[in-house]
């Protein structure tokens, strides 16, 4: 299972580590046609990361999404002066719904064209629910979910508040959906998620568990961390501490995702997040359930510096970190090629 993060244009560093993942796959199975397609059996993903799972899903290669996502990139985040992100919302949805429109066309979930397994994650708003929507024709609501159209789904996982306006899905006969993006659930970092996929009875997937048959694959999109100063923070008015408030819900969200796959799983990427409980999960009895690898950087100017030799400013590193950076793709594409380089290790896939 191939799990890939939300995180607006920084999906463009995912698309490094996966153009990286693709080459070396093709090498080694001696086949330069090979798409992950070919190699996973399920792919999904939470807003920006749910456009690229989808285009994977299909057959597209990593070369093609790259072309895709700059031009959809430089076409949707393009500010203006009347929009503010609090009356209306930030960004329009005409580019998008035109690159989606011409992407997938009326592709639905049941479509053949759909190469292996897929799964998007979005927030039904006016439910307060989480939807996981896939394609396993076993599934509790199959019935429904099969007709729905993919860039349909697709908008409505990427449909942050305060930047898109929510998507109206027809869910069922006469009954609408509001759905917003997937990064307001638990599962920006859809990975635990698709854990859950491949067993909870009422997906219809069920499959074996073990390190030898179950493996999960998880890629961010850059994280940074940042250190405040508690009395100035403290005193900050009331809204600007709730948008605050909603961006650590959604971190401590990401620490619980990768801390529980980590606890259950042999990962040889396993890494500190809590130093009080990284013995627990380093000895964990439960390790044996799957193999779970996570690939991400942050985006600091020290670890940048210690992990992959790289001179970033912290002024810099601070403005790659956010969603709608369109001017640092370039630097956020090379950040994520070398961090590939450097973490990818194919013997753990094979």
């Amino acid at each position: 299972m191939l799990a890939l993060d939300g995180g607006g244009v920084r999906g463009i560093l995912s698309l490094a580590y996966l153009e990286v993942m693709e080459k070396e796959l093709r090498a080694a199975a001696n086949k330069p046609d090979l798409v992950l397609a070919d190699y996973f059996d399920c792919i999904g993903g939470t807003s920006t990361g749910a456009i690229i799972a989808a285009a994977l899903a299909k057959g597209d290669d990593v070369a093609t999404i790259q072309s895709l996502y700059r031009d959809l990139a430089n076409d949707i985040f393009k500010p203006r002066f009347w929009r503010r992100g609090l009356l209306v919302p930030k960004f329009g949805v005409k580019a998008l719904k035109r690159a989606l429109d011409s992407h997938f066309q009326d592709m639905k979930f049941s479509d053949p064209r759909v190469r292996t397994g897929l799964m998007i994650t979005a927030k039904r708003w006016d439910t307060n629910s989480a939807w996981v929507l896939h394609n396993s024709p076993n599934g509790l609501y199959w019935k429904f979910t099969k007709d729905y159209r993919i860039k349909d789904i697709v908008r409505a996982s990427s449909a942050a508040p305060s930047y898109f306006r929510p998507q109206l899905i027809e869910v069922k006969q006469g009954q609408t959906g509001a759905f917003v993006d997937g990064g307001v659930t638990p599962h920006n970092n859809p990975a635990l998620l698709m854990f859950l996929l491949s067993q909870v009875e009422g997906h219809g997937l069920c499959w074996p568990l073990g390190q030898d048959n179950l493996m999960i694959v998880s890629v961010g999109t850059g994280s940074r961390t940042e250190t405040r100063d508690a009395r100035s923070w403290a005193a900050r008015i009331a809204s600007a501490n709730g948008i605050t408030s909603l961006q650590m819900m959604m971190d401590g969200a990401d620490e619980l995702n990768r801390t529980l796959l980590q606890l259950l799983s042999d990962s040889p990427t396993a890494e500190v997040i809590d130093k009080e409980q990284w013995k627990v999960v380093s000895s964990s009895a439960l390790h044996n359930m799957l193999t779970y690898l996570r690939y991400n950087v942050r985006l600091e100017s020290e670890w940048l510096k210690d992990q992959l030799g790289l001179s970033v400013s912290d002024e810099e590193a601070k403005a790659l970190s956010k969603l709608d950076s369109v001017a640092g793709m370039s630097r956020l594409e090379d950040i994520g090629r070398q961090a590939a380089k450097a973490q990818l290790d194919l013997s753990h896939f094979i």
